[in-house]
């Protein structure tokens, strides 16, 4: 056999062979593979003891930003204030359908409190209207779509027992009014006047609240179809507040109490005091030319 060798002597350098680099590209390839393989498994295996597992402690503690608590629960707090009003001497008044005897513990109550915080937990009409501050806090993001009385029960107006609290000034004109006889009791826009008008608040706005926002509604209802509505169907009502709410992409209503956990009631107007079998009297000042109010402290209450 012949060897033959470059001139220059020089070394002739190999040439890789064809099968050996065929071999090297396949194990190059068959390790990323494996490094693939190793990689989802691996993570696999992570994910399932993690589950099986269960999460850290820190993940199921109360958050204290309260994000996740203001997704359950009801979607606003609600704050009933029971106003009094007095527009003439026999406004303003509780009426009862029976007739009282207060004892001298009641009276003072009433002195002390307010015939508002007395009458109410006993079944006292409002006469001739209920005036109520309604304050609502979202405790997430709502929309207030429409606000309307739910009527419980009618009656004839009780002409028991008067409590007739001392002329307390006019009140300011409220933001929506509900006229308690209509076939649909929402709550009506108010004019400039100070009159309500017959377009529904809530088709023409709606209240859009953000968590721990607030607004607040003042509330006439009455027994008529029109606040100022002359005496004479003799109508007494209970009903509740009806609240409609877009809540979370659901449509949903809160039924509101008055603030003694009972329902409002209202009554229509009498001509006179005269009307009713007993009548109690708040003596504003005891130069007031009323027999029952000589020698009475002044604010104090007494039956005529």
């Amino acid at each position: 056999m012949t060897t033959r060798h470059q001139q220059g002597g020089g070394t002739r350098s190999a040439r890789p062979h064809p099968r050996r680099s065929r071999r090297r590209h396949n194990a190059q390839w068959l390790a990323a593979v494996v490094a693939v393989l190793t990689t989802v498994v691996g993570g696999w295996l992570l994910a399932w003891f993690t589950w099986f597992a269960g999460p850290p402690t820190d993940a199921t503690a109360p958050s204290s930003s309260g994000s996740g608590a203001q997704l359950s629960g009801p979607p606003m707090l609600v704050n009933v204030y029971h106003e009094g009003v007095h527009r003439s001497p026999v406004d303003g008044a509780f009426a009862f359908p029976n007739i009282l005897r207060l004892s001298k513990a009641d009276l003072h109550f009433m002195d002390t409190h307010g015939v508002t915080a007395w009458a109410v937990p006993h079944g006292g009409y409002d006469l001739p209207s209920t005036i109520v501050k309604l304050t609502v806090t979202a405790r997430r993001r709502v929309r207030i779509l429409g606000m309307r009385a739910v009527i419980l029960s009618t009656s004839t107006r009780p002409t028991g027992t008067l409590l007739q609290p001392a002329e307390q000034g006019a009140v300011a004109n409220t933001a929506v009014d509900i006229g308690l006889s209509n076939a649909s009791p929402e709550a009506m826009m108010v004019g400039k006047n100070g009159l309500p008008t017959r377009e529904p608040y809530f088709k023409r706005y709606s209240y859009v609240l953000a968590s721990g926002e607030q607004a607040t509604f003042e509330i006439t209802a009455y027994p008529g179809r029109q606040l100022y509505q002359p005496a004479g169907r003799g109508q007494a009502y209970r009903w509740l507040l009806d609240i409609t709410l877009l809540d979370q992409n659901r449509t949903k209503d809160m039924l509101i109490k008055d603030s003694g956990g009972k329902p409002f009631a209202t009554t229509d107007a009498t001509a006179s005091a005269a009307a009713f079998k007993a009548v109690y009297t708040q003596c504003l000042y005891p130069e007031i030319p009323v027999a029952a109010c000589q020698n009475v402290p002044r604010m104090h209450w007494t039956r005529q």
